[in-house]
């Protein structure tokens, strides 16, 4: 690279790069600074989102724990929302859970068994003959006792009784039949101190035959329900899970299929209560206050303490966690547009805590939730974008100027070379001429001989300056595009032939051997007789001078699917198949050592192209670097053939 070139690259680093790299470099300022504003804006939105989150959480909460305060403390298994899970009383530190609290339905079986004083008084003894074997006279005694009977709690206890000593007789068939009236006895109606029915009694001894299935299956089935399941205290619910594993073994598949249907709700009733009893062990850990919910077990329980409830006796309230929280996440959506957030126990650095009142809860912000304004983020977008667009246009329209910059250098310096090229090219003729015309003239026309030889050498050297002068106005019409081609129906063959003639004496004089190949009889061409006989002495002329140490050249003539083919053949030094595609450009000369020593202006084959292209044909060339060079001019013949 030349100096004035280092100083063009150089002024367009300056003018061009400095400036781009200056604009970056402002325009990364300016986003970094709106960054770190919008990070402060979304801290502070998102300080404010987690208030507000916890702000509803704990407004919902607090509906609950009012609402269970002022509640019947009944245990039901239901509450005052669907996201309580327990409520439970205190007494002094100890939690009291609901099915720990009296049964009502055991208060009242209780007083019915007391009621009047003979139904007691032969109950007595008739259970007194049963447990001596007596099981006739407990028959007896038991069907007495059944017509003594003033309310449904002492019918009930007659039949039980009725049934086993039925059973214990002999009187298997009778017993049945009791049994069955016993299953559709309701559920309040208990057998003992445990709440225990007694149809869930009757159904497990009917069980045992499995001779009434689908009758205890209906029967349970009713306890069974969604919204009866609930309402299961420990032991009438351990009862129904034998008389369910023994209806598993039941011959008919339909009981089977039932089975396995409810069972899923009473196993899930269970697993509530195994909870509830851990929740009771783990109670005094959680240190639990008036002001604070905290997260418990892997339900995800929220649970926390009220003052005091109904009977005057602190409450703890366990709340199903992912239920407030969904129902807090519904609301927000409802109300505007929030990000969406997962709050869980475990401390990591993508969340945070939730609030004071909530001490054991993190909350995080789904990805894609970012609370940053969609205004900064437009700006930071717009702000990249321009960017990107500046540098991008400053950065190409330098890489344009300095194509340019350079094209103009090359294109001045192959100027300078074809100046020179033309110089020395127009000297050697003229030098020739003027020294072979003082020739003459110092020594006279004596010699015949001598005579011809100089004048035939003036002659040549004069046609050899005219191909030069011919070629370098040639050139100077095509830039202005003011050559102009003659067409006329012409016969290759002559044209040909009169190259070669003209080329007689300069290849004579080198010593070449010229092999000249016409095939006659072709198709006439419209073509400008002298612009085609033009290029075939370029052809010619090349192939002297790129023969180096051969002296071979062919000329040919054919046709070749229906196009005239003009072929000029040397075995000289070749051409690299890289330089191939740019030998045809103005001014170009291949760039090799044995071209360095070969003068030349790079006119020759650009005119031979020109000339071809305006005759709507093409010029190609096959060579190999040291096996020559063959440079084909195809020109369509009329008609298309031969």
């Amino acid at each position: 690279m030349k100096r004035s070139q280092y100083r063009q690259l150089l002024l367009i680093l300056v003018v061009l790069i400095l400036p781009s790299v200056a604009i970056a470099i402002l325009g990364w300022t300016i986003v970094e600074k709106e960054r770190e504003v919008g990070r402060e804006q979304a801290e502070n939105i998102q300080t404010r989102t987690i208030a507000s989150i916890a702000k509803a959480i704990e407004a919902k909460l607090q509906d609950i724990r009012v609402n269970e305060m002022a509640a019947d403390r009944t245990w039901t298994g239901k509450f005052s929302s669907r996201s309580v899970a327990l409520v439970a009383s205190m007494d002094r530190d100890e939690l009291i859970l609901p099915w720990e609290e009296d049964d009502p339905n055991v208060t009242q079986s209780s007083r019915d068994f007391s009621e009047g004083v003979e139904f007691p008084r032969k109950f007595a003894k008739a259970v007194r003959a049963d447990v001596d074997g007596r099981y006739d006279q407990a028959v007896v005694y038991s069907r007495s006792l059944l017509k003594s009977a003033q309310n449904a709690t002492q019918r009930a206890h007659a039949l039980f009784l009725l049934a086993r000593v039925a059973a214990r007789s002999g009187s298997e068939t009778a017993s049945e039949a009791i049994y069955r009236e016993l299953l559709k006895t309701p559920s309040s109606l208990v057998a003992d101190g445990d709440g225990q029915p007694f149809a869930y009694y009757a159904a497990m001894k009917l069980t045992e035959t499995h001779a009434a299935d689908q009758d205890v299956f209906n029967r349970v089935e009713v306890d069974l329900r969604p919204e009866s399941v609930a309402a299961l205290r420990p032991g009438p619910a351990s009862l129904l899970q034998d008389i369910l594993s023994a209806l598993e073994k039941s011959k008919d598949a339909r009981v089977r299929e039932g089975v396995a249907a409810v069972s899923i709700r009473l196993s899930s009733h269970r697993h509530f209560i195994a909870q509830a009893e851990k929740f009771k062990e783990d109670l005094p850990k959680l240190q639990l206050t008036e002001n604070e919910w905290k997260r418990y077990g892997d339900e995800g329980w929220l649970v926390g303490k009220a003052p005091t409830g109904a009977n005057s006796r602190p409450l703890v309230i366990a709340v199903r966690g992912e239920d407030i929280y969904e129902q807090v996440k519904s609301d927000r959506r409802a109300a505007f547009s929030a990000p969406e957030f997962h709050i869980s126990d475990t401390e990591s650095a993508d969340n945070q805590a939730l609030g004071k009142k909530f001490p054991d809860l993190r909350i995080s912000f789904e990805p894609g939730g970012d609370t940053e304004t969609e205004q900064a983020q437009l700006h930071r977008w717009l702000y990249a974008v321009s960017l990107t667009f500046i540098v991008g246009l400053t950065l190409f329209s330098g890489c344009l100027l300095w194509r340019d910059t350079r094209r103009e250098s090359r294109i001045a310096e192959l100027r300078s070379q074809f100046v020179s090229s033309v110089s020395h090219e127009l000297k050697t003729p003229l030098t020739a001429i003027r020294m072979f015309a003082e020739v003459l003239q110092m020594r006279g026309a004596t010699d015949k001989k001598i005579l011809s030889e100089y004048l035939e050498i003036i002659v040549n050297e004069s046609e050899r300056l005219t191909r030069l002068l011919t070629n370098v106005l040639d050139f100077s019409r095509i830039e202005r595009g003011q050559k102009i081609y003659r067409f006329e129906t012409t016969q290759l063959a002559e044209v040909v032939r009169a190259a070669a003639r003209t080329m007689q004496y300069p290849l004579a004089e080198q010593n070449f051997v010229l092999g000249l190949n016409v095939c006659d009889g072709l198709v006439p061409v419209e073509a400008d007789r002298d612009a085609i006989y033009q290029a075939i002495l370029n052809l010619l002329t090349n192939a002297m001078k790129y023969s180096g140490k051969r002296r071979d050249i062919e000329l040919r003539l054919c046709s070749e699917d229906g196009n005239a083919l003009i072929e000029v053949t040397d075995y000289g030094i070749g051409i690299p198949e890289k330089e191939q595609a740019f030998i045809f450009e103005k001014f170009y000369r291949v760039s090799i050592p044995e071209n360095r020593a070969i003068s030349g202006t790079g006119l020759g084959l650009a005119l031979v192209a020109h000339v071809a292209e305006a005759h709507r044909g093409s010029v190609r060339v096959q060579s190999s670097p040291g096996e020559g060079s063959t440079f084909s001019i195809r020109l369509p013949l009329k008609g298309g053939n031969a």
